[in-house]
């Protein structure tokens, strides 16, 4: 085939396409400067192997970790927990690989009302917190974590701020030590703030010339219809800069006085640690650190929202992308809310084979990444379902009407006994694998100690989900998804023409 499209080139076609790509913009200029004294580097001659190797011993033998059975009604019984301060503490004691220890502390803060003035300062708290202490500079304290083979990363947002931790045995008391430096003790520095607040503009900046980022904040906007003055809204990413830059030092050390400390919260450590010894440096942390101002959890309940479909032009940008959600009043306690989740797997959130990857992305070959994502809270009636798809501009059309049919398709034959039957062993096996990994895991054991739970609540998830049938998935499927009220956008280079 290319040697009889070659065959066919023509003079005026190689003139077309010399005139349309061979323009200064796009030409690299090589130079070579001859010289009369060149410089050769010599290579030095292979040194004897025995040599090298004779008497040489290796490092010490990493030790491995036990086969630990990660199934919820295990880990439940592993799992020891008590409480410091306001702040629960779960521990999970286990051998690991390289005898490596995985903590995740949430401290919760403020209410619905007292944070409005805070929000800009509250999603810059954390990480600033993580750029110095009082005594150690942001260099000095990251070599300090350095030293101590430690990763550390803070993340904050109005109402809670997240710390996630990974040393090992030998090295958690020094690490738990320099937690326990930022968490009483962060320097706050105006100089550290106007970095990271540069960091963030330019972020925000390359944003508004990506479909990915500006379609996915159209939905979420669309989706949290709240006022501008509530700590819930979504601001435009022009709204977002203006807060940045008005955004001052002594906001973020006026929350951190007056909401951070140990009223409530959530730490679960997983990995190779002494229990006994550990709760009392763990007590360190929090230990007589009271809060002035009361912590009451924000609601987000779902919310009426419209539907409609919305074109953003971006261009001179290869790829476009389809983003289409929807939101409505369900939990992850509801009865059909398992049902949801397999329906999820089947049409497009399996890695894998689903109903969108197989038809847009195998078989049509349009899409470069497609799929779906059902979420649904523990504590608030809202549940959210979301669908994306990567592709070619010029493949916009075909994209939207593939995932259209396939949606309705869905709706109207439901799914077969295989599809289930794969959709449960593929689920049941992703839980499996996710609670392999302890960062994972310590993340997923404080999340359910905030929501009130244990792991039975999973061991029982996992039993719905092994006792559906096809009738009931496609019954679920059919009365929450909806197409006609899903909220469509679609970003990317298109013909100015289209709406």
């Amino acid at each position: 085939m290319y040697r009889d499209r070659v065959e066919k080139v023509t003079p005026k076609d190689v003139r077309e396409v010399a005139s349309k790509y061979l323009r200064r913009n796009n030409r690299t200029l090589g130079m070579f400067i001859p010289t009369n004294q060149p410089e050769s580097v010599p290579i030095p001659a292979t040194p004897d192997i025995a040599s090298l190797v004779k008497g040489y011993k290796g490092r010490d033998t990493i030790t491995l970790g036990e086969a630990f059975d990660v199934s919820p009604a295990n880990i439940e019984r592993r799992v020891q927990r008590t409480q410091v301060n306001n702040v629960q503490v779960i521990l999970l004691p286990k051998k690991t690989r390289g005898q490596t220890v995985n903590l995740t502390l949430t401290l919760r803060f403020g209410t619905l009302e007292t944070l409005k003035p805070y929000v800009t300062a509250s999603e810059f708290l954390g990480p600033l917190m993580r750029r110095g202490t009082r005594t150690l500079s942001y260099q000095q304290l990251q070599d300090e974590l350095d030293k101590a083979r430690t990763r550390l990363s803070v993340s904050s947002e109005p109402g809670s701020i997240t710390f996630s931790l990974q040393t090992t045995r030998n090295n958690l008391p020094r690490a738990l030590e320099l937690l326990r430096l930022i968490l009483r003790e962060p320097a706050l520095a105006d100089t550290e703030l106007e970095i990271l607040k540069q960091q963030y503009i330019a972020s925000l900046e390359e944003q508004c010339k990506q479909p990915q980022a500006l379609a996915l904040r159209a939905v979420r906007r669309q989706l949290n219809p709240y006022p501008a003055n509530d700590v819930r809204y979504i601001p435009t990413i022009e709204e977002e800069i203006a807060r940045i830059r008005a955004l001052k030092i002594d906001t973020i050390r006026q929350l951190y006085k007056e909401f951070i400390g140990g009223n409530a919260g959530e730490l679960a450590l997983v990995g190779d640690f002494d229990p006994s010894s550990t709760v009392t440096l763990l007590a360190a942390l929090v230990s007589d650190w009271k809060a002035p101002q009361p912590y009451v959890r924000i609601p987000r309940p779902a919310l009426d929202t419209k539907p409609g479909h919305v074109v953003i032009h971006t261009p001179d940008k290869a790829n476009a992308i389809y983003v289409a959600g929807l939101v409505f009043p369900l939990s992850d306690s509801d009865p059909d809310y398992a049902a949801l989740v397999l329906g999820d797997y089947i049409l497009g959130n399996s890695s894998l084979s689903s109903r969108l990857g197989d038809r847009i992305r195998e078989k049509e070959g349009l899409s470069y990444g497609v799929g779906s994502r059902f979420s649904a809270s523990a504590l608030d009636k809202r549940a959210s379902f979301l669908i994306y798809a990567i592709y070619n501009p010029q493949n916009r059309e075909r994209v939207e009407t593939l995932i259209r049919e396939e949606i309705e398709k869905l709706r109207k034959e439901g799914v077969t006994e295989e599809e289930v039957r794969r959709a449960k062993k593929g689920w049941i096996e992703q839980q499996r694998v996710a609670r392999t990994n302890d960062g994972t895991l310590a993340s997923l054991l404080a999340e359910l100690a905030h929501e009130g739970r244990t792991m039975h609540y999973y061991q029982d998830l996992e039993k719905q989900i092994a006792e559906l049938t096809a009738k009931q998935v496609h019954e679920a499927i059919r009365q929450y998804l909806v197409p006609e009220k899903l909220y469509i956008v679609v970003a990317g280079d298109f013909p100015q023409s289209t709406k």
